[in-house]
């Protein structure tokens, strides 16, 4: 691929289509991204300060961002501890005593989410927070 001065075209032909749209001083995609891909700094150009870029690294996508359109802070989530319909161990504690079993997620959701699990033997689910890969706690 040729570069011009450190620049690849692509990113070339990104920084120019920015900057023909009047999108100067903000973050845009250097290629198609789906929802849910978590943001890499090759994935992300900043069209005015490299800084831009930070808190965006990361976070997950909400929604598809096509090449070339600027992607903001509400395009972005922390990224899923859970995942839905995935096995999580469901956490109850009180007082020093602490109990675990399993549970079925039936939403995704990050850290301090509240998320429904479905618990073995139960017809209703119950609302618990995510607190870390694949750990729920019932509060």
């Amino acid at each position: 691929m040729a570069r011009v001065i450190g620049y690849s075209l692509l990113a070339l032909s990104v920084i120019w289509a920015v900057m023909a749209r009047g999108w100067a001083g903000e973050v845009v995609a250097a290629q198609a991204l789906s929802k849910g891909t978590v943001l890499e700094p090759s994935m992300l150009v900043a069209t005015a300060n490299p800084k831009d870029l930070e808190p965006l690294l990361g976070q997950q996508l909400r929604r598809p961002i096509y090449e070339a359109k600027p992607v903001r802070l509400v395009d972005v989530k922390p990224v899923d501890l859970v995942t839905r319909q995935e096995t999580v161990t469901v956490q109850f504690r009180r007082r020093g005593l602490v109990l675990t079993l399993p549970g079925r997620a039936m939403r995704s959701g990050g850290a301090g989410d509240p998320i429904p699990v479905m618990l073995d033997g139960r017809r209703q689910p119950i609302t618990a927070t995510v607190v870390a890969q694949n750990l729920v706690e019932i509060r």
